[in-house]
């Protein structure tokens, strides 16, 4: 009778202990929808597993997700893809539902915008999990269709200024203090004036009062670029153009950065710079002489030889560092990105949200749209869930 009554018990606390491995195994295994890709060319939304936010994270539900030029070379050309499946997206926008030990000033509802560049985990999926340092508290009033397209590209521009050129910006906006003269009006040249990334350079570099701003752009783009900052626009595609820079900064340029990055972009540079000069490009460089569009392309991560002098400056920007420097670590979304929205000293970039059909539907209409050029100068900011 006892033996049973052992046996009884002892199968009962065994059946508990399945229960609860069962539950536990499903608390760990809670998945959710993604939009990765899944072999060259091929994009699928795919199942992966929610991370739980450690100390210092939190977790967000993804309203919305930025499709980048970053995320064009992933699909196009397998540019930095470890392994399959790759979930996509450098920027999103969505709810804190779970916050991790020891995370400050943001709360469970708080609507926000996140930067999700590598190793990061990416945007485009229901769930992400994030560093507290990465957020930024969306203003109120303000859309998150309008925050999604601005925050990748308004951290590449801040860390190219800071890190590459190592020009002065200021703390807190509106800048208290501004550069001296000299700094204020050294010329800078801005390759590529109406790419998002330049939008932000040129808006960022106006409202810390630096004045003589050189850029090239297409005639489409003139007036845009004009608007943001440039006191100066000249037509890239002008055989001339490198001796008309010269005659309006009166000699080299004294910076430049190339945002657009290919083989003919830094010739023309090249042709403008001087021993002295200092010249950033976003990396990576898209060598050869063809289009910058479509697939194919052979990546450098330096300037390739013979296009720059001498004696120049050179210092490639990877934005992916970004978080390596304290100050911008702590300050750039938290404090700086947010008051220069409510400030009204930064305006997003043109954006095309889409929200029709299924969710790779959505993310593959959007591929198609920035690898083909068609998008334009908008960014791409796809629909993840309501």
């Amino acid at each position: 009778m006892l033996m049973r009554l052992l046996k009884s018990i002892r199968d009962s606390i065994y059946a508990l202990f399945r229960r609860v491995s069962r539950r536990s195994s499903t608390v760990q295994t809670m998945s959710h929808s993604a939009v990765a890709l899944t072999e060259v060319k091929k994009l699928a939304v795919v199942s992966v597993t929610t991370s739980e936010p450690a100390a210092g994270q939190v977790l967000i539900k993804v309203e919305l997700g930025t499709f980048s030029a970053f995320d064009n070379h992933q699909v196009q050309d397998n540019l930095f893809v470890q392994a399959y499946p790759q979930v996509l997206g450098i920027a999103g926008v969505g709810k804190i539902v779970k916050l991790g030990d020891g995370v400050e000033g943001l709360e469970i509802g708080d609507y926000v915008g996140v930067a999700t560049f590598p190793p990061s985990e990416r945007a485009i999926q229901e769930y992400v999990v994030a560093d507290q340092y990465s957020i930024i508290k969306i203003p109120k009033g303000l859309a998150g269709e309008k925050v999604a397209p601005v925050i990748d590209n308004f951290v590449t521009a801040w860390w190219t200024i800071c890190d590459s050129l190592k020009l002065a910006l200021p703390s807190e906006f509106p800048a208290s203090q501004k550069p001296d003269d000299d700094a204020a009006n050294a010329s800078i040249l801005i390759w590529g004036g109406g790419t998002t990334s330049a939008q932000f350079v040129l808006q960022i570099l106006k409202a810390s009062g630096y004045k003589n701003i050189i850029a090239t752009a297409s005639s489409r783009s003139r007036q845009a670029a004009l608007d943001l900052g440039a006191s100066e626009v000249l037509d890239y595609n002008d055989p001339d153009v490198a001796k008309k820079i010269r005659a309006v900064a009166g000699g080299p340029v004294a910076y430049a950065i190339d945002t657009v990055s290919t083989t003919q972009s830094l010739r023309e540079i090249g042709k403008v710079t001087e021993t002295g000069s200092t010249l950033a490009f976003l990396l990576p460089v898209k060598v050869g002489e063809g289009s910058i569009r479509g697939s194919g392309h052979e990546y450098a991560f330096a300037v390739p030889e013979g296009l720059i002098k001498e004696g120049v400056n050179v210092a490639p920007t990877s934005t992916f560092n970004w978080q390596t420097n304290p100050d911008v670590k702590n300050n750039l979304l938290r404090k700086i990105l947010p008051s220069m929205l409510e400030n009204g000293l930064i305006k997003p970039p043109g954006t095309r949200v889409y929200d029709k059909g299924s969710l790779e539907e959505r993310a593959k209409e959007a591929a198609e749209a920035v690898a083909s050029g068609t998008i334009g100068g908008d960014k791409a900011v796809i629909k993840v869930s309501d």
